[in-house]
């Protein structure tokens, strides 16, 4: 699970995809069922995907996160390696939300509480204290 605050600037998002690019970012509140879908940039560092990106979250709530790889991106690489000039993607933009490859997923919580000080559990779990006898016959 990762945990990111309810603010209005960049936070890092950091992960290990299935492979080495990324470029859409879907987050779906889970308590009101509605996505928002974020074009992104992520670089490689050492094993994992990078990217800081801006996000739109509410305090104590979870999110599922999916991350994709799309067709655009594929098509952009092809055309480079072939020495090409990519010049228009409307032509495949239609198709993109269905030509998605999965390169993560994960949940989301907000809380703007620092993560040694947040506890999920917190007043739920009570500690019985007891002396451990026990009789043996």
């Amino acid at each position: 699970m990762i945990v990111l605050k309810p603010v209005a600037t960049a936070q890092t998002l950091k992960f290990i995809g299935r492979v080495d690019s990324a470029d859409v970012v879907v987050l779906r509140d889970e308590q009101d069922n509605t996505e928002v879908e974020i074009d992104s940039t992520f670089i490689m560092d050492s094993y994992y995907l990078t990217s800081n990106l801006i996000f739109d979250l509410k305090e104590g709530r979870f999110y599922n996160l999916t991350v994709y790889k799309s067709l655009v991106s594929d098509y952009k690489i092809r055309v480079a390696t072939d020495l090409g000039t990519f010049e228009n993607s409307t032509c495949i933009e239609d198709v993109n939300t269905y030509n998605r490859q999965i390169i993560y997923k994960d949940k989301i919580f907000c809380t703007s509480q620092s993560e040694d000080s947040y506890s999920i559990n917190d007043g739920d779990y009570i500690e019985h204290s007891s002396n451990n006898d026990y009789i043996t016959t």
